[in-house]
């Protein structure tokens, strides 16, 4: 995507570039003109502010390369190929596999095709090997995570490593437990004071607190502009003296924000270190390949397993059910934009709730599996 225009000789000008991402289709559009005047009716759409052009600029000449002409020539398609490359599935499956590759979910929750990190699956399913239970495993590269999913297939679509899971359990969790959950934007220009370029600005946090007793409490927080020091003063009451903090994808999300943090508002920096000491990552069972159910189709996010182990729960109920939607939502309500700001405000409420609850259901799940009997597996 375009994010810069250069010359040699250039002065600070502004230009205001929306990138819209619409999945297989990519359109870019530089506007000229006051900022006050400039709006965009994508949801999707990030705003990036860009000094430095050119005083003399050819538009012409610098929208010229072989990638941009591609990616006209797409936008303006309407019949668009689908090449499936390993960065389709690399670490996670891309959010628009399935719609480029429609007819795979049709395959059965065990078909050989949900083989994570298999360079050889298509070749085994050409071959009529269709289950993961039938994979030659002389071309199966051996990770944790694909020996749990044909144990699954074999197993009658589950596996659980029940004393690892159990080991796992009891020494990362120490009650009370605190599940959290943060939601931020990303600025290309850093608003307050302290950001970086791209910095991002948490704005909303959820946590849910289990008790050894069984009882549930929930504490949130819904800010808007710098709301950062205020954020970090209430997250620190909340968590209160927890034993574990547990979040999805810990190291990957909530342990850099809470790191960044630390970073911008140093006299926070032990209560802070203490919270990511203290930090244990829920995928980490899944991702060691302790527990697969086949119905999770090689994917391990925390909405995809919420929909496999809870019957009752689902994003889909709520009036905002993907992360950028919920920024979206913040936005209108950031910048005044907003007539249902109190409405808003609940909707982002309930969605960060949900994720800290679904931890909650999940983690109860893992435990109940763990201490179901004294087979290793199942």
């Amino acid at each position: 995507c375009l994010t810069c225009l250069h010359e040699e000789e250039c002065v600070f000008c502004l230009i205001e570039i929306y990138v819209v991402c619409t999945g297989r289709n990519c359109k870019i559009s530089s506007i000229w003109n006051s900022l006050d005047s400039l709006t965009c009716s994508s949801k999707y759409a990030t705003a990036v502010y860009i000094p430095a052009t050119c005083i003399k600029l050819d538009l012409s000449i610098c929208l010229k390369s072989e990638t941009l002409e591609y990616m006209q020539e797409i936008a303006v398609s309407e019949d668009v190929p689908s090449i499936r490359t390993k960065k389709c599935v690399r670490r996670t499956k891309c959010p628009y596999y399935d719609t480029c590759f429609p007819n795979e979910k049709q395959e059965d929750d065990d078909s050989i095709l949900t083989l994570v990190s298999s360079q050889y699956k298509y070749d085994m399913a050409k071959e009529g090997l269709t289950k993961l239970k039938d994979a030659d495993l002389e071309r199966v590269e051996g990770t944790r995570q694909q020996f749990a999913q044909i144990m699954a297939s074999r197993n009658g679509g589950l596996y659980v490593d029940r004393l690892p899971l159990k080991m796992w359990l009891d020494e990362n969790i120490k009650f009370p437990v605190a599940f959290i959950d943060f939601e931020w934007d990303t600025y290309a220009v850093p608003p307050y004071k302290g950001l970086k370029p791209f910095s991002v600005v948490c704005f909303e946090y959820s946590i849910h607190i289990l008790k050894e007793d069984g009882s549930l409490t929930h504490h949130d927080f819904i800010g808007t502009q710098d709301c950062r020091e205020e954020f970090i003063e209430n997250l620190i009451h909340d968590i209160g003296s927890a034993g574990s903090v547990v979040a999805f994808n810990a190291d990957g999300a909530e342990k850099i924000r809470l790191k960044e943090l630390a970073d911008q508002f140093p006299h926070y920096h032990k209560e802070l270190d203490r919270i990511c000491d203290a930090m244990v990552d829920l995928a980490m069972p899944f991702q060691l390949g302790m527990v697969y159910d086949v119905r999770m189709r090689g994917l391990y996010s925390l909405k995809v397993l919420l929909s496999v182990f809870s019957d009752s729960l689902s994003y889909q109920d709520l009036s905002i059910h993907h992360g950028m939607d919920a920024v979206y939502s913040w936005r209108m309500m950031d910048k005044k934009q907003a007539d249902n700001e109190e409405e808003l405000k609940q909707r982002l409420s309930e969605y960060c709730g949900m994720d800290t609850y679904s931890m909650v259901v999940l983690y109860k799940w893992l435990i109940s599996h763990a201490q179901e009997d004294k087979n290793e597996t199942c």
